[in-house]
């Protein structure tokens, strides 16, 4: 293979035994190439000497590799043929690549263009590994001789992390790649003290959507960039930059700030966003129950922010508070502003009149592609109302049961209720399952294929309601007195024991083992 002209030479062959006398083919193309055959008829003699030996020139890169003995031949032929393929001189047609798939990674050194103008193609693909990564974090290091650590420290490793974000549809939005620390080899009470960080739960993401669409709010969404590296630590930790990465002529540094992978970097940055939070307006209040979330009530000023990580949710009526607040969050920690809420943990928001779309198309889209489900049959139902599953030994580990099982538990708590029953009854058979079982989950799928573009729409309503009593109470503690709640709540139960115990307490044995306060608690 050439990287210049994307000459590739492929043996196909039944066997890998075959190997060997495909690398003598090979040695015999070379002694020929080397004897001066430069010309389209030594390259039309070669490809007819043997059946076996074909070679394919044209649209192609690098990752047009199939499992077979490549080598490179010279760059002569498309520049004698005006850059027509020696494939197409001879059977007057572009080669079938469709039967080739990729191996590996689409990976490119980078090239400088100087270079890279007469050597590659414009149209290849760069994926630049230089010094980038290294260069976000270099604030973070005092770099120094892994000679002047302290006596008895321990270097922790770094690795280069390279990872793929996908906007609301999973479509390719950029490439990143980030330096991150091995904290698997960090040592508690030595390297660190404290690693717990709250973090937001998607009931409190619908609770800030509801709150906007009732009180009026336009939710507004941030991101932050490289947050961990914006908290210091307080510990100190050493480290090793990753193989092949040099800075400043050396390899070991000291930790000033909390980089990706050590295990307090989360804690350090919920305190360091925290603080700034809370300091920024005197009527900011946290609440008790969500710690990331907080409110602002005022006679004309409604705000409630919720942080997610490095993402935050600002829900408020005043346009100018907001742009003043990313202003300020900006000249301390670098972000951007994102606009109106479109994305969150991965769902997608469309916002109407008093109204609140929510759609999950694009993830179903990719794990019904992963799972090669999209030239099922369509499918009316979740599940089939006559089935019966029967509990299977657990052991096909060919089968990915629960993690299909895990990704539709998502889809059906965010966005997709009407699986939700379905979800439940086969996460019965989480370690019990067997074909049967699979064949079941599959049609789940493949009805939310056929129905991916199904949006949970949430409205204003006019006096709240609770179908959940676990839930609503956990909804009551998180807004407390911050927000004009209409009391009683309304539940809705279909539970009979549960009503006639709600209106006529009986002590039994059936009852006996529920605690007085959650009889009697308002």
């Amino acid at each position: 293979m050439d990287d210049s002209t994307t000459w590739i030479c492929i043996y196909f062959h039944k066997h890998k035994s075959d190997y060997l006398e495909a690398f003598k083919l090979h040695i015999v193309a070379v002694k020929r190439h080397r004897s001066g055959m430069d010309s389209p008829e030594a390259c039309h003699m070669i490809l007819h000497t043997d059946g076996d030996i074909t070679i394919i020139v044209g649209q192609t890169t690098a990752f047009y590799v199939a499992l077979g003995c490549p080598f490179q031949l010279n760059r002569f032929f498309r520049r004698s043929l005006d850059w027509t393929s020696a494939y197409y001189l001879i059977k007057k047609k572009h080669a079938d690549l469709s039967q080739l798939r990729i191996i590996g990674c689409l990976a490119y050194p980078f090239i400088a263009s100087s270079v890279r103008e007469h050597k590659l193609n414009n149209r290849a693909c760069e994926l630049r590994m230089n010094q980038e990564p290294l260069v976000q974090i270099k604030g973070a290091l005092l770099m120094m001789k892994e000679e002047d650590a302290p006596a008895g420290v321990k270097l922790l490793d770094m690795s280069l992390i390279l990872k793929v974000k996908l906007d609301k549809h999973r479509q390719l939005l950029k490439r990143k790649s980030r330096i991150c620390v091995r904290g698997n080899k960090q040592e508690c009470g030595v390297d660190y003290i404290e690693t717990l960080a709250p973090c937001t739960q998607l009931s409190s993401v619908m609770i800030v959507i509801v709150l906007a669409l009732n009180l009026g709010l336009v939710v507004y969404h941030m991101d932050v960039d490289t947050a961990f590296l914006n908290s210091v630590l307080e510990e100190d930790l050493y480290v090793r930059l990753p193989r092949g990465l040099v800075y400043g002529g050396h390899r070991c540094a000291k930790l000033l700030e909390a980089v990706y992978g050590v295990k307090q970097a989360g804690r350090e940055w919920f305190d360091t966003s925290d603080a700034f939070i809370m300091g920024y307006d005197s009527r900011m209040q946290r609440s008790d129950v969500a710690p990331c979330l907080y409110f602002i009530k005022d006679t004309e000023l409604m705000v409630i922010i919720l942080a997610y990580v490095d993402v935050y949710l600002v829900a408020t009526n005043g346009k100018s508070w907001y742009d003043t607040f990313v202003v300020a969050f900006h000249s301390w920690y670098a972000c951007k502003d994102l606009g109106i809420l479109d994305l969150v943990m991965g769902i997608g928001v469309r916002w109407g009149d008093g109204t609140a779309y929510l759609s999950q198309s694009g993830y179903l889209s990719q794990m019904i592609g992963t799972y090669g489900l999209a030239d099922a049959r369509p499918a009316t139902l979740p599940m089939s109302p006559s089935i019966t599953l029967a509990l299977g030994d657990g052991k096909d580990v060919s089968l990915p049961y629960r993690a299909l099982l895990g990704q539709l538990q998502w889809v059906a708590r965010c966005s997709r209720p009407d699986v939700m029953a379905t979800v439940s009854i086969l996460s019965r058979f989480g370690t019990t399952y067997g074909p049967q079982h699979f064949v079941a989950l599959k049609q789940a799928v493949t009805y939310l294929k056929d129905t991916k573009d199904y949006e949970l729409v949430l409205r204003t309503a006019p006096a709240p309601r609770g179908y959940g009593a676990r839930e609503v109470k956990y909804i009551l503690n998180v807004l407390d007195s911050r927000v004009d709640i209409y009391r009683p709540l309304p539940m809705y139960c279909d539970n009979q024991g549960t009503i006639h115990l709600a209106f006529d307490y009986v002590n039994n044995s059936r009852s006996k083992h529920i605690e007085v306060r959650n009889m009697y608690e308002g």
